[in-house]
């Protein structure tokens, strides 16, 4: 816990996860990894 920022990241990730259910904040981690790597392989071509 040195770090006092990861601390604070990770609290809010907590607080995040009790207002959603715990699939609905994953499928839209899913969905957010998914439309990063498009779009970087989209910049790329």
């Amino acid at each position: 816990m040195s770090d006092p920022a990861a601390f604070e990241s990770r609290l809010e990730k907590r607080s995040e996860f009790r207002k959603q259910p715990v699939g609905h904040s994953r499928q839209g981690d899913f969905i957010k990894c998914v439309e990063q790597k498009g779009g970087a392989q989209n910049k790329l071509v």
